[in-house]
């Protein structure tokens, strides 16, 4: 299974379509964002991400990974605040 940073990357990328947008809004350098993406494609066998001229595109595969990743860390993200008692758990609001 990848790592969090790994998702992370990618759905950074996705939002910023370059590997320099990727790394502000990530928080991470450069050089991990694109080692990030690398592993995943070596990881799931598909390319996720082509180049044109300094833009950064994701292929479909890449664009249905990344959309499952936002979800999967946002539901992280909203665990984590149950936990520290910021907000009520999904069961508590229904």
């Amino acid at each position: 299974m990848a790592s969090l940073t790994e998702y992370q990357a990618l759905v950074a990328l996705a939002e910023t379509e370059s590997v320099r947008g990727a790394s502000e809004r990530s928080g991470l350098p450069r050089s991990t964002v694109s080692r990030a993406v690398r592993r995943l494609e070596e990881r799931v066998g598909v390319p996720l991400v082509l180049g044109e001229g300094g833009a950064m595109h994701l292929t479909p595969e890449g664009r249905q990974l990344a959309a499952d990743a936002r979800r999967v860390l946002a539901d992280l993200a909203d665990s984590e605040a149950v936990a520290r008692g910021s907000r009520p758990s999904r069961a508590d609001r229904s």
